[in-house]
């Protein structure tokens, strides 16, 4: 440290200026232990512990924030979440679907085909409807999720596939099912 009294170096750590007795005060050993390495290393300590995760974690806005985003993600699961209700590829079929309708057109090999689902979240039932051209109801079943089922190519009638989750329908598709020509 250099005393600004009498120029001369003194000990980084001295309180006082060793030629002069000049009483070195708490601000310019400060600024003195700024210039030296280890006061440029703590100086960079205190810029970095600015953005660690306790200091981003205690503010009140990022605590709001998270809360509302878990709660919009959870909505939006119980919504249906990413998938909603959709025919899955098979090696079964070949899909073919039309998004304005909402309809999946199914070419087969086999006359009976198992299908497979994405399902929205929470789905506890899954309604297939047999309809025949004039869009009347000529059989209903009702399955769990979880038990596999086929559907039968039925000439010109079609299906109407829907999910539940026990309150309310959670999704609809309409398909319709075709054997493949030898």
């Amino acid at each position: 440290m250099i005393c600004p009294n009498c120029s001369g170096k003194n000990n980084q750590s001295a309180n006082f200026c060793h030629y002069c007795g000049y009483a070195f005060s708490e601000e310019e050993r400060q600024a003195s232990y700024n210039e030296t390495v280890y006061g440029k290393i703590d100086k960079a300590r205190k810029a970095a512990d600015i953005v660690t995760l306790k200091v981003i974690t205690d503010s009140i806005w990022f605590r709001i924030l998270s809360i509302a985003v878990i709660l919009a993600l959870g909505i939006w699961l119980r919504m249906g979440g990413v998938h909603g209700f959709r025919l899955e590829s098979s090696d079964d079929y070949e899909i073919q679907y039309l998004e304005e309708t909402d309809t999946y057109y199914l070419i087969a090999e086999e006359e009976e085909v198992p299908l497979r689902f994405v399902l929205p979240y929470g789905t506890k039932r899954i309604k297939v409807r047999e309809l025949d051209e004039d869009e009347d109801v000529v059989s209903t079943e009702n399955y769990d999720p979880d038990e596999g089922f086929t559907l039968s190519v039925s000439g010109t009638n079609h299906y109407r596939l829907s999910t539940s989750n026990g309150k309310k329908t959670t999704g609809s598709i309409q398909l319709y099912l075709y054997q493949e020509e030898d």
